[in-house]
């Protein structure tokens, strides 16, 4: 019985100790403060710093954009779940949607490689980034106003991850 009472004692003390630590991990102390989390990081990562401009876009450009890109992803989403290409394709994972609606405005390789000069190439790489951030400044402020720009920018912040993005190109197809 002497075992049993120690043991009750260690395993109560043990216990009491979990207890707290987990209560300091589970409540933060209120004088630190979390980090902020940074809106679409998944997408501002790829953007290059362009020094503070902002490039404007309107508000029609930045809502026919959405709409293509949303097409652009549906049929990737369908193409990607046909049998034929499931067969000749290795089971790929679809890019991310950050990813996604970066290459979007990648200038397509033909142009490029036709263009002579490297200036030339450099201004279409500058006006795609500048168009990349166009977006992305017009989709942050329509999405105050417009449940479809809401949805855009959610899906460019994955704040709910990628399963947020299946199941609403599931519902749209």
């Amino acid at each position: 019985e002497g075992k049993d009472e120690q043991m009750s004692k260690l395993f109560l003390r043990w216990k009491k100790q979990l207890d707290e630590e987990m209560a300091a991990v589970l409540k933060p102390p209120k004088d630190r403060k979390l980090p902020k989390r940074l809106a679409c990081q998944g997408y501002r990562m790829l953007l290059p710093n362009l020094d503070g401009k902002r490039p404007p876009r309107a508000v029609r450009w930045t809502r026919r954009c959405m709409r293509a890109i949303f097409n652009a992803k549906m049929r990737e989403r369908e193409a990607m779940h046909q049998p034929s290409l499931a067969t000749a394709q290795v089971e790929l994972a679809p890019p991310r949607f950050p990813e996604f609606v970066y290459a979007w405005y990648e200038p397509p390789r033909a142009a490029i490689l036709s263009m002579d000069s490297v200036a030339k190439r450099k201004e279409i790489f500058t006006i795609a980034d500048e168009d990349r951030w166009g977006l992305y400044y017009g989709v942050k402020a329509l999405s105050r106003e417009s449940a479809e720009a809401k949805l855009f920018w959610t899906l460019m912040d994955e704040s709910h991850g990628e399963d947020y993005q299946a199941f609403f190109l599931y519902a749209l197809s």
